[in-house]
Formats: structure tokens, C-alpha cells, sequence
């Protein structure tokens, strides 16, 4: 496993506080907060989208594993702006007061369950990104996980590859599988 760039709050770093909170949420509370999210991000494209609960069938085509993902065609994020946004658990892009939700929801009811991360796999303008939210049990911190490219480290890497991106997503969207 890379190094981890620590979730912050606030610009401060914590260990389990996120496992904390989790606990205080359903066991199928991420389902709602996913959903909205996606909701959201569609709403602010100013244009009708669709949002998918499936599983995400390019890991499944690549490994031969189910996992559930959340699909939406709305505004998606570019690699800077997960790392920015994803990697804030107070924190969601969304500008204060334009809408209720902040996207906290899905980080801390889906992170508490899902050991192996949540990836994040997002397209705008065209171009495609990829993240591992994840907790690394060694470090014991949740944050994104360090990847390399091209011999430069970053935590968050470039998506060249259209077998991966799912069929809904043209220019501009987002999916997420729970690991």
C-alpha cells in the first residue's frame, strides 16, 4: 500500500473519529447519501441525468468481483478536486448554503464499512480521474492513497482508458464502488 494523505477536519488531522461517527449511522445509510450526492451533482449541470446503483462491471470485467457502485452523470470532478473535496470530511465542493447537504454523509457511513476504500473514478471536460479513499490499518489514519504516474507521485491519477468508464458517463460524471 502508497503513503496516505490523512483526511483532515478543518485543516486537522484525525485517527478514528470517523469510526465514531459512522457508528451512528445505519447500515444502509450510505445508499441515501450516495444517491443524493449523485442527485446533487446532476441538478447542478442544469440538465436532466440518471443515477445508477449497480455493480461496477469494469472491475468486474478486469477481476472478476461484484462490488456496488453509485453512477451518475452530473457535473463530475477532476483529479485536483477530489483530492480537495474527498479528502475533506467537512467538505464537499458544494457552496455554503446552496444546498443541505455537504456530501459528509457518504464518506462517513460508506469509509466505517467498506476496509478496502471507496474509488472514485470521475470524468469533466472529458477527462477522467481516479482516487482510493481508503483506511490503512498500519498508519491507522483514513485518507487517500499515494499513486504514481508516469515516475510522479500523486493521490490522484489520470483515467486514459474508455473500457473503464461507464456507459451513462459521456464528458462529465462520476462512479463510485465500495470496496
Amino acid at each position: 500500500m502508497g503513503k496516505i494523505s490523512p483526511t483532515k477536519v478543518n485543516d486537522s488531522g484525525f485517527t478514528r473519529m470517523l469510526e465514531r461517527m459512522g457508528e451512528d449511522c445505519g447500515a444502509l445509510q450510505f445508499v441515501r447519501e450516495f444517491f443524493v450526492n449523485s442527485k446533487e451533482a446532476i441538478e447542478r449541470t442544469g440538465k436532466k441525468g440518471t443515477v445508477i446503483v449497480d455493480v461496477d462491471w469494469s472491475l468486474y470485467d478486469l477481476c472478476g468481483t461484484y462490488k456496488l457502485s453509485f453512477t451518475d452523470n452530473g457535473e463530475g470532478m477532476t483529479g485536483d478536486e477530489m483530492q480537495d473535496f474527498l479528502n475533506q470530511l467537512s467538505s464537499s465542493g458544494q457552496k455554503k448554503n446552496q444546498y443541505v447537504n455537504y456530501g459528509m454523509g457518504a464518506k462517513i457511513s460508506a469509509m466505517t464499512r467498506n476496509p478496502n476504500g471507496l474509488w472514485y473514478k470521475s470524468w469533466k471536460d472529458g477527462e477522467g480521474a481516479m482516487i482510493n479513499l481508503i483506511y490503512d490499518e498500519n498508519e491507522d489514519k483514513d485518507g487517500l492513497e499515494q499513486c504514481e504516474e508516469n515516475g510522479n507521485f500523486s493521490y490522484h491519477q489520470s483515467i486514459n482508458n474508455d473500457e473503464i468508464k461507464p456507459e451513462i458517463i459521456k464528458d462529465h460524471g462520476t462512479q463510485v464502488t465500495l470496496m
